[in-house]
Formats: structure tokens, sequence, C-alpha cells
């Protein structure tokens, strides 16, 4: 494909590489990552 691709991550890293295998299976010649931490939330109450 010859369209760049922006892959925004923001979710658990199961589901981030299970985006990016299929991701990789386009062969993109252009990927831009941009990527934020995952907030994990404890509850303490």
């Amino acid at each position: 494909m010859k369209t760049p691709v922006a892959f925004i991550i923001f979710k658990p890293p199961d589901t981030t590489e299970k985006v990016f295998e299929v991701i990789r299976q386009a062969e993109l010649l252009k990927l831009f990552v941009i990527a934020d931490s995952y907030i994990y939330y404890i509850d303490i109450t």
C-alpha cells in the first residue's frame, strides 16, 4: 500500500499486538506510530 498510515496506540499491549499483526500484512511503505501510555485504573476503595 502506498498510502501512509498512522497507527495510534492507546490500548493494552495485547490489543496493540493483534492490530499490528494485521497492519504488518498490509506491507505498508510508511507507518507512523503515535503512542500514549495505557492507563491502569486501580480501585483503592
